[in-house]
């Protein structure tokens, strides 16, 4: 164990739940033993890495050890020539993009808070960033995983290069687990090069309408880029007014399209998405080069400080639209609330969180009725809306994975294959599993 990794069991809590104790194992060995030892004492744990999603989930059930990995933060491998990487799980994406971005690569997964958000961390939340439009989700770029059961076994699955991957993709199903099935210690990517050059087309609608139809038209048009995706709410109108040089005539949603490419690719593509966009009633539109386009989508990524509900839902892109528009026309009857939306136009999912005006006091009556429109409007699309994050009384009354069907059985009996002791995360998985 490192001398120095002894933090307080406070830093570790998880919805008012704090743990006895800690550990911060310095290799995979060291993370079999602690897991093994805490096994045998029937202890329960959660794994930590940079805590940026840690609120997703239930609330444990049990909670006697917190299992943190960001002393696992290694390249374990890297042959820029076959586009992979082997890294540990407690690296962060920031740490892990400037290492093999030195070779020209990428790691095309980008949620919020790089700097912080670790490798396990991401693939066990499934967290979600635009690039997903152009990339597919994180589960797609994984090729093999290391990850140590409950009892201290560890378990491969997949390969280091695509052509070694052979076998059941087991991997898979720690992603969006958030801990439950085993914890992940190492795991292979496929990576991608950066493009010869990028640009951002930003531009602003009065309504989600209208930029929904600019977005369905690049959706449906001769190509699709690396990100697309709608903003709405108080950092959305920030941004505009930021971007519009003669003023935002009351703009209220920012579409974003990422392009990537050579010169000549680039200008087509611009040339198509301002097209559309016009063609849909934009109030104004902006092309942003890649140094003035990062900061842009960084900020629209963050959301609202201080949000306290927190939802996201994947629909048909129509519906997805339909979606946020149902909840925007809904938040205004919660009171002191605003609400901001993302919906990724390229595979229709939505994240919408509500935040409590500066000054005006908590109003649980008020959170709870956004939990309540958020689960309506998605079951009335026949999806399932995820709440992320809600006060403490609210998610003590509910599964915050809301009404699953007979997928839950399947679900709970791959809890007792690769947990029968209940182990880890008691409790924070769909079903309360």
């Amino acid at each position: 164990m490192q001398p120095d990794a002894r933090p307080r069991p406070e830093a570790y809590t998880v919805d008012g739940v704090t743990p006895s104790r800690v550990e911060r194992p310095a290799n995979v060995d060291e993370l079999c033993r602690v897991l093994k030892d805490a096994y045998g004492a029937g202890e329960a744990s959660i794994v930590w890495g940079g805590g940026t999603r840690i609120h997703v989930g239930n609330i444990p059930q049990r909670y006697d050890l917190a299992v943190d990995l960001t002393a696992l933060d290694r390249v374990v491998e890297h042959e820029p020539g076959d586009l992979t990487a082997v890294v540990e799980a407690g690296m962060t994406l920031a740490a892990l993009g400037s290492h093999i971005g030195a070779n020209g690569l990428r790691l095309p997964v980008d949620p919020p808070r790089p700097d912080a958000a670790t490798v396990g961390g991401t693939i066990a939340s499934n967290a979600t960033g635009p690039l997903r439009t152009g990339f597919g989700s994180v589960r797609e770029m994984i090729l093999g995983m290391k990850v140590v059961q409950p009892d201290g076994v560890v378990t491969k699955s997949g390969g280091r290069v695509v052509k070694n991957v052979q076998g059941y993709d087991l991997h898979r199903l720690h992603v969006g687990a958030i801990g439950t099935l085993g914890v992940i210690a190492e795991v292979a990517f496929k990576l991608v090069p950066f493009p010869a050059g990028t640009r951002t087309v930003a531009a602003w609608f009065d309504d989600v309408e209208g930029a929904a139809a600019a977005a369905m038209q690049v959706v449906n048009g001769p190509f699709l880029p690396e990100a697309l995706s709608i903003y709405s709410g108080p950092v959305a109108a920030g941004l505009i007014r930021g971007l519009a040089p003669r003023g935002s005539g009351g703009a209220t949603h920012l579409l974003l399209s990422r392009l990537a490419g050579a010169t000549a690719t680039l200008r087509r593509q611009t040339d198509e998405v301002t097209g559309a966009v016009g063609t849909a009633g934009a109030l104004g539109c902006e092309v942003l080069g890649s140094d003035d386009a990062g900061p842009v989508w960084d900020c629209a990524a963050g959301g609202q400080d201080g949000a306290c509900v927190v939802a996201r839902a994947t629909l048909k892109p129509r519906d997805a639209f339909e979606y946020l528009a149902a909840l925007e026309k809904a938040y205004a009857r919660t009171g002191p609330l605003t609400l901001g939306g993302t919906v990724h136009a390229g595979f229709g999912t939505v994240v919408v969180d509500w935040a409590f005006a500066d000054g005006d006091s908590p109003d649980e009556a008020a959170a709870r009725a956004t939990v309540e429109a958020a689960y309506t409007e998605a079951r009335s699309r026949a999806a399932v809306a995820v709440i992320e994050r809600c006060p403490l009384p609210i998610k003590r009354t509910l599964d915050v994975y809301g009404t699953l069907g007979p997928e839950l059985d399947v679900m709970r009996r791959l809890k007792v294959q690769f947990d029968p002791g209940r182990n880890l995360s008691p409790g924070r998985f769909a079903g309360r599993i």
